[in-house]
C-alpha cells in the first residue's frame, strides 16, 4: 500500500541529508577517530509506550475520603462510573509521541513515507487487561503506520476467565514469584536511613495536604491526613505502598492528569496549582514511590522478566510464535502498556532519567525505546536506550512542535560509547540477574 503523494528527487536528497545529520548527532563517538558516525545502521527497535491521558483509576467515593472539596468532572467521559478510561485528548497524546517516533524511524530506514510495513515488519501488542491500553495500542499502530491497517494485538480472554493477565506486562505468577523477606531487604537498602518518606517526599506531602484538606490533621478533620508513617505491603505477586505516600502519589498523579488533559486551570487541583513549578514540587512523592516499588531492581527483574526477554529476542532477531509473533523480519516491536512497565524496564536495564519541563518521568504517552545499532565495518551490535516524551505544556496544548527524545546511559555498561552498550554484554547481564524461575 502506498501513500497518495509522490516524493521528488529533491525531497529524497533532503531526507538523506537529514538522516546523515541525525546519525552524526546521535553518534559523534569522540576519541575514536577510526569510526565514522555514518558507519552505524539502526537495525531494530523494541519499545513500550505508556497509554495516553486517562481518568482517575479511583472512584469518586474513594477520592472524597482524601479531600474536603468535590472532585471535578471529566467532560466527555463516564467517570466516575468507569475509572481509568482513555480520554479523547489522551488518544491524541499517544498520536503526538508516536508521530515523532515515526519520523525518527523513517529517517533511519525502519519505516517508509511511501510504503506500508507488513504485519511482520511492525508488530504492535497491547496489554489486554485494560481498555485504555487496547485503545492506546491501536492509536500507536495507526500513528506509526497511518492508513496501513496494522492491528494492535492483545491477549483475548473470555469474560469469566480468572486466569492471570498477559504475563508480558506482569510476569509475577507461578513460578516467578517474589520472596517477601528479600523484597524487604532490597527495599530497606534502597530507602536508606531516611526510610520510605525522604525529605523531598515529606515536603511534597505537606504541599499536597494543603491542596487536598488543609485542616485534615487537626482535631475534627475528616479527610486524609498525610502526616503519619507509610508502610509497604508485600506479597509473592505484588508490592505496594500504604498510607500517606500512597495517597500523595496518587493525588499528585491525578493533578498532573487534570493538567495534561487540558482542564481549565480553576479545575486543576481546584485552582491551587497556578503553574508548572507548583505542580513539579508535588511530584517527588510519586518519583520516590516508583523507585521503591516499580523500579526497585529486585522487583523489576521479576515483574518485567518476560517483557525484557521479549525485547532481547526481538532485537536479536529470534523467532517467537506466541503472544506477539516476532521473527527475524520484525524491525519494530511496539508495546502499549503502563507507566509501571516503563519503570520495570528501567529497573531491569539499569536506566534512570528525568525529563525537561516534564515532572513525571513516565508521563502519559511517553515511551522507552531500545535501539539496536550495528557497526557496518566490525559488524558489532550496540544497544541504545531512548525516552520519547512531551513536555507537560505540550501534553496539555498538543502544540505542533512536539515530541522530544533523550538518550539514557546504561548504568552497568562500563564500556559504552555515547550511551551505546555492546548488545551481547547487556543481554548477558540481564539474563544473569533474571532468576531461573522467571526464565519461561
Amino acid at each position: 500500500m502506498y501513500g497518495n503523494h509522490m516524493t521528488t528527487h529533491k525531497n529524497i536528497n533532503k531526507r538523506v541529508f537529514l538522516w546523515l545529520l541525525a546519525v552524526a548527532t546521535a553518534f559523534p563517538v569522540p576519541g575514536l577517530t577510526d569510526v565514522r558516525a555514518q558507519d552505524f545502521t539502526l537495525e531494530r527497535v523494541a519499545l513500550v509506550q505508556r497509554h495516553g491521558v486517562r481518568t482517575p483509576t479511583q472512584g469518586q467515593d474513594k477520592l472524597d475520603q482524601w479531600s474536603d472539596l468535590p472532585w471535578p468532572d471529566w467532560p466527555g467521559t463516564d467517570w466516575p462510573a468507569q475509572t481509568g478510561m482513555l480520554t479523547e485528548h489522551g488518544r491524541l497524546t499517544v498520536n503526538y509521541i508516536a508521530k515523532a517516533m515515526r519520523q525518527h524511524f523513517i529517517a533511519h530506514g525502519l519505516l517508509s513515507e511511501e510504503k506500508c510495513p507488513s504485519s511482520k515488519d511492525l508488530v504492535v501488542w497491547a496489554d489486554g487487561k485494560d481498555k485504555r491500553t487496547h485503545e492506546s495500542g491501536q492509536e500507536l499502530a495507526d500513528s506509526l503506520a497511518p492508513g496501513c491497517g496494522i492491528q494492535a494485538g492483545y491477549l483475548i480472554r473470555a469474560e469469566n476467565d480468572k486466569s492471570p493477565p498477559d504475563p508480558i506486562f506482569n510476569s509475577l505468577n507461578r513460578p516467578c514469584l517474589l520472596d517477601i523477606s528479600e523484597v524487604q531487604a532490597a527495599l530497606n537498602q534502597a530507602a536508606g536511613p531516611e526510610g520510605i518518606t525522604d525529605a523531598d517526599s515529606r515536603r511534597a506531602l505537606t504541599a499536597i495536604q494543603k491542596i487536598l484538606a488543609p485542616n485534615a490533621c487537626s482535631r475534627g478533620g475528616s479527610s486524609a491526613c498525610l502526616e503519619g508513617e507509610s508502610t509497604v505491603e508485600t506479597s509473592t505477586t505484588d508490592i505496594k505502598l500504604q498510607g500517606p505516600m500512597q495517597i500523595g502519589s496518587a493525588a499528585s498523579e491525578i493533578f498532573l492528569l487534570e493538567y495534561a488533559e487540558g482542564m481549565a486551570r480553576k479545575k486543576v487541583a481546584w485552582g491551587k496549582i497556578p503553574d508548572l513549578n507548583t505542580l513539579s514540587k508535588l511530584m517527588p512523592v510519586q518519583t520516590r514511590a516508583n523507585k521503591l516499588t516499580r523500579q526497585l531492581p529486585y522487583v523489576a527483574v521479576r515483574r518485567g522478566s518476560l517483557m525484557a526477554r521479549l525485547f532481547l529476542d526481538t532485537l536479536d532477531g529470534d523467532a517467537r510464535p506466541y503472544g506477539p509473533e516476532i521473527s527475524a523480519e520484525t524491525k519494530i516491536l511496539a508495546l502499549a502498556g503502563h507507566d509501571t512497565n516503563l519503570s520495570n524496564m528501567a529497573g531491569v536495564f539499569g536506566l534512570d532519567w528525568t525529563l525537561e519541563e516534564q515532572p513525571d518521568a513516565t508521563a502519559p504517552a511517553s515511551a522507552l525505546t531500545l535501539e539496536l545499532w550495528r557497526d557496518k565495518e566490525t559488524r558489532k551490535r550496540y544497544l541504545k536506550a531512548v525516552v520519547w516524551y512531551a513536555t507537560l505544556e505540550e501534553l496539555r496544548n498538543l502544540s505542533p512542535t512536539g515530541g522530544h527524545s533523550i538518550s539514557i546511559p546504561f548504568a552497568d555498561c562500563g564500556v559504552g560509547i555515547n550511551n551505546l552498550c555492546p548488545f551481547d554484554i547487556l543481554k548477558e547481564q540481564v539474563m544473569n540477574k533474571t532468576p531461573a524461575s522467571c526464565k519461561r
